[in-house]
């Protein structure tokens, strides 16, 4: 994206409790670092609505203030309605919006969708255009407003998903998600570059 930014902070998976993050419903079996890499199997599960019975969500424990923005690639090959990984900003169960890569009807897309106070709501919907398994995703905070976009191919050109203003300001904190998939045999999203940028 065009404009000046302060250099990133980059997450470092091997050491996640010492750069504050935390696990939420930890499955020990069902995460592992690698390298640069972070893998969370996508078990059965969600968030959405009443569910809150999702696995490994991590958060991290601080957080936002100011204008940050949230940045990841994700490798995850889908065959399950509702399997899904990508990113948060979670505040907790029922408050929450989130940016995924996801397989919807049986069509490989991304979503941004939102759960305010339990309610929720499907902000956007965009069909991938190529099968890619690795995608970028970005999601910007400002205030209590939150914009996102995808990348699926090398040409730079990023997909615009839309804004959500509404959000409480200093509540939500970043994360990471993988889950809706099977127990066995459990399909593994792969994370990488995990960074945050003050904008």
């Amino acid at each position: 994206m065009a404009g000046q930014h302060k250099a990133a902070n980059i997450v470092h998976f091997s050491r996640l409790s010492e750069e504050g993050y935390r696990w939420l419903r930890e499955d020990k079996a069902g995460w592992r670092s690698e390298g640069e890499a972070l893998h969370i199997a996508a078990l059965p599960g969600s968030l959405w609505e009443d569910s809150n019975n999702a696995r490994n969500i991590l958060i991290r424990s601080e957080g936002l203030a100011g204008a940050v923005r949230l940045e990841v690639e994700v490798t995850l090959a889908p065959e399950r309605n509702s399997e899904q990984a990508g990113l948060l900003l979670y505040a907790d169960d029922d408050n929450y919006i989130k940016l995924v890569k996801e397989l919807v009807n049986d069509e490989h897309v991304v979503v941004l969708a939102v759960e305010v106070q339990g309610a929720t709501r499907v902000l956007s919907l965009v069909k991938m255009a190529t099968d890619a398994r690795t995608i970028r995703l970005q999601l910007d905070w400002s205030g209590n407003e939150a914009a996102a976009r995808f990348l699926e191919s090398e040409d730079g050109i990023w997909t615009e998903m839309g804004r959500y203003a509404g959000l409480e300001a200093g509540a939500f904190k970043p994360g990471l998600c993988s889950h809706g998939g099977g127990e066995t045999p459990a399909r593994w999203a792969a994370f990488t570059g995990l960074q945050l940028t003050d904008l």
